[in-house]
């Protein structure tokens, strides 16, 4: 629906100003639509102000419990999850999107990502070499291939590069 690819053009474009104003008069708009919800939430956990944290928190939470099987909520509520500080949950929550859509190529290199900061080399090496076979040339694939090569040279005795936001 329009409400929905209009959340999404926030998003895609965040950090924007009047972003969080915007993506909230939409959820005002349809106040029980998870997607609109999930992405609000999305919003303020990656770009929102610490104090807004708890109310991501939430947001995320509800629109995944009312949306269990949206790969898109669950990835939302996983990315989220993971920059809000929840690691088990931001794990859970993605592998639960690709157990739902296993061609989400963007999920599985966030999977990787934090496996390998959990330090499962394994495991983050499997999802990150899926991810850059079926999207190589993703926005997010330099940063894969980095952090990819970086356990590749752990085995080298080299130390894990910084994987931040």
């Amino acid at each position: 629906p329009r409400l929905h690819h209009r959340a999404a053009l926030v998003v895609d474009v965040a950090p924007l100003k009047g972003g969080e104003e915007e993506l909230r008069a939409l959820l005002a708009e349809a106040p029980e639509d998870p997607l609109l919800e999930s992405w609000l939430g999305y919003y303020l956990a990656v770009w929102g102000r610490p104090e807004q944290g708890d109310g991501a928190r939430a947001l995320l939470e509800s629109a995944a419990a009312a949306s269990p099987e949206s790969p898109q909520i669950q990835s939302n509520l996983g990315w989220g999850a993971h920059q809000l500080g929840r690691p088990e949950t931001a794990l859970a929550a993605l592998e639960r999107a690709l157990e739902i859509d296993p061609g989400r190529f963007q999920d599985r290199a966030r999977l990787g990502l934090l496996l390998a900061q959990a330090g499962d080399s394994d495991g983050a090496e499997e999802a990150l070499r899926t991810a850059l076979r079926g999207h190589p040339g993703a926005a997010w694939a330099d940063r894969a291939r980095r952090t990819l090569e970086s356990l590749e040279g752990q085995g080298e005795g080299e130390s894990e590069a910084g994987i931040g936001k």
